[in-house]
């Protein structure tokens, strides 16, 4: 009997410790645990196959798709690597986010201590939010060397790789650099951080250099990763990748999921029919780097996917690579990329942005980069995340939480100063609108601007965005009332005659409201920018010499750039630049409460008032928060090079003619405020509430 009881206590002993063994293997404190050397080693999530698992709060293994949004580091009045967001900032926006139906946010470098403080005690008393942390290289250094082998930027990127595992464990005291995060980091998120996402969008000539001039670097086998037919950029990345995942389980005994950021310009796919100077870019595969038993994590192939760039996915057909039936453009490129990779992919980043001006036009569904409504932009996103969802992605990330007012484009990009542009926002520029989290800045009156004659009252404000001009009139009626409107800013360039109209000083804008579909504003054509950055392009010939009495019809419209001249491959076609007219305006509300609201609106009606809000970059102002526009072009006439910011000069008012149904034209001199700071609310865009219905039904 004895030793029946002996037996049964045996058998009892090795269950509970086997149970504990078990328990202690699978979970522990929200952790997955293993044996990596002989040492306990902890992960959050884990790869398995191709889909991503994590521990659930019943702390079971669960399969997830990973619903998030990037958050930048811009905000008003600084600039990102002045990293001023407070902690209450982040605070409410991690509510906001949760309640949209969110449960990751993904950074793109090192944050401020603020930023892991508030993510640790939002933690504390609400259902976690989950951190996709990526390890930034340094852009300067790239764009300088274009090799990833170059000693500055692999010695940087070592560090902030070392920097971002301590500071995300709470163990970090990083002293202060211009331009970076730094402080005292004590708050411990790594058992809310399930994934590390290393580089940046890199281009092709920095991996065709780093290819061309590392050829000896082959191969690679560390201790975590190596490398299987890997170029020299590929090594570079496995390296790196092992690093951190050393790092993390020497330092911490814990790891985390690996990244490597790519786009659809490097991605590993073949591209026949995309254009020629496109085609001529070298991508890397993720597919090459493998990690060996003791990497218990796993690897992920992340991507910023967007439905309107490059122009393969517009020139291209996507569904005659695939074995599935065709969708849209958008999506079956998302399973071409599925189809190539053996791991999870995730989408880091998707998404439309509210601006006014637009940079990229999606030719299958409208989703462009800008002219988009803020619903818009909501059912967009929906939309691609259904998109996401469908090709068999592991997750999806919005870019992004906030707008960022210092960003810039490249059909914008000469146009503005790069000083100040994180106190006014350019919304011309569809980088700067590509937040579902909006800052709307307080108007101000204009000194001595406002005018009562001819029965027309005349009263001008502005603030970051748009300089705006009421024109009230007794029953005023826009079918039958037709306005103009001239302005006079430089003293470079300018038409005094106008339709046999005499005008009180050289004016280089004119706007013609003339009813809620045919309005628009007009340029003299000496001071027409779209003609000298892109009028060869076009072959139109450069107004060297001022023509000072014109006609309505010999004015310029305002455009802007879409696209290059580009040649097919497969067709040899070339097609023409695109371009499109800015210049025109849109009627609706401008009242950014209205549900009506749309942030193409320009002029409306209300009252017996004409509210017009023109935005500043229409009327060639490189920086309005210092009064800079942009300076004569031809005068010495200099062949504009692609990039380099136009010359700038500085103005302290502008003068406005304003004339109703061809009467008299009354001037007023508006003087212009600078500014160095602005005042700003923040606001939920509409796009906000359609994605937090969807995602929150989902």
């Amino acid at each position: 009997m004895k030793r029946y009881i002996t037996i049964c206590i045996l058998v009892f002993g090795i269950l509970v410790c086997g149970g504990f063994i078990y328990l202690n293997y699978y979970v522990n404190r929200n952790f997955l645990v293993d044996k990596v050397n002989g040492d306990s080693v902890s992960t959050t999530a884990i790869v398995k196959g191709d889909k991503v698992y994590q521990v659930d709060g019943n702390k079971q293994l669960k399969e997830i798709f990973i619903k998030g949004v990037n958050i930048g580091l811009g905000k008003p009045n600084a600039f990102p690597g002045e990293v001023s967001i407070t902690k209450a900032e982040y605070t409410q926006w991690f509510e906001k986010i949760k309640e949209m139906g969110a449960d990751y946010v993904r950074v793109y470098t090192l944050q401020s201590p603020a930023f892991y403080d508030a993510l640790y005690e939002f933690n504390m008393v609400s259902e976690p939010l989950y951190l996709i942390q990526e390890a930034y290289m340094n852009e300067d250094y790239i764009n300088q060397y274009k090799d990833v082998y170059n000693e500055k930027i692999s010695s940087d990127f070592k560090t902030e790789i070392e920097n971002i595992i301590n500071a995300i464990h709470g163990n970090a005291d990083i002293k202060k650099v211009v331009g970076h995060a730094h402080g005292n980091y004590t708050s411990d998120v790594s058992k809310y951080t399930i994934m590390l996402l290393l580089g940046i969008e890199f281009d092709g000539e920095t991996i065709e250099t780093t290819n061309r001039n590392n050829t000896s670097q082959t191969s690679f086998n560390g201790d975590y990763l190596y490398t299987e037919n890997a170029t020299p950029f590929e090594v570079f990345l496995a390296k790196y990748g092992d690093y951190a995942i050393k790092y993390e389980t020497e330092n911490y005994q814990k790891q985390t999921i690996i990244g490597f950021v790519n786009w659809p310009t490097s991605d590993p796919l073949d591209h026949p029919n995309e254009p020629e100077d496109m085609n001529k870019m070298q991508g890397f595969d993720v597919e090459h780097i493998l990690h060996k038993n003791n990497f218990i994590s796993g690897m992920v192939a992340s991507y910023h996917v967007y439905p309107y760039y490059p122009d393969f996915l517009n020139f291209e057909d996507q569904s005659k690579f695939l074995t599935s039936a065709p969708t849209n453009p958008y999506q079956d490129y998302l399973k071409r990329l599925k189809q190539h990779h053996s791991i999870p992919v995730l989408i880091a980043e998707y998404g439309v942005p509210t601006s006014r001006g637009v940079t990229h036009i999606d030719s299958t569904r409208g989703f462009n980069q800008g002219g988009m409504s803020e619903q818009a932009q909501g059912h967009a996103i929906v939309a691609m995340t259904q998109d996401i969802k469908d090709a068999g992605m592991c997750g999806s990330i919005i870019f992004s939480w906030q707008d960022e007012w210092f960003k810039r484009t490249w059909n914008t990009m000469e146009l503005t100063s790069a000083s100040g542009r994180s106190v006014w926002h350019d919304v011309q520029t569809s980088e700067t609108s590509f937040g579902l989290l909006a800052f709307d800045s307080a108007e101000k009156m204009l000194k001595s601007s406002s005018l009562e004659n001819n029965n027309l009252t005349i009263k001008v404000k502005s603030d970051a965005e748009y300089l705006t001009i009421s024109l009230s009139k007794k029953n005023l009626n826009l079918n039958e009332d037709h306005f103009e409107l001239f302005f006079d800013t430089t003293d470079s360039s300018g038409f005094d005659h106008l339709d046999n109209r005499k005008l009180k000083s050289f004016m280089d804008f004119y706007l013609n409201i003339n009813g809620e579909n045919n309005s628009e504003l007009f340029v003299d054509p000496y001071y027409d920018n779209f003609n000298y950055l892109f009028g060869r392009q076009l072959n139109i010939n450069l107004p060297i010499k001022q023509n000072t009495v014109l006609t309505s019809a010999e004015l310029n419209p305002i455009r802007l750039r879409l696209r290059s001249r580009i040649r097919i491959p497969e067709t040899k076609k070339e097609i023409e630049p695109s371009y499109y007219t800015t210049g025109k305006l849109t009627y609706g509300t401008i009242d950014r409460t209205s549900k009506d609201y749309k942030p193409e609106n320009d002029f409306y009606v209300i009252d017996d008032t004409l509210t017009i809000r023109i935005a500043w970059e229409l009327l060639n102002f490189s920086n309005p928060s210092q009064g800079l526009i942009l300076d004569d072009f031809y005068n010495p006439y200099i062949e504009h090079i692609d990039g380099v910011e136009m010359k700038t000069k500085q103005i302290n008012k502008i003068t406005l003619g304003v004339t109703c149904n061809g009467k008299e034209i009354d001037y007023i001199d508006i003087p212009l405020n600078y500014w160095d700071r602005i005042d700003y609310q923040e606001r939920l865009k509409q796009s906000y509430t359609i994605v937090k219905d969807a995602w929150n039904n989902d």
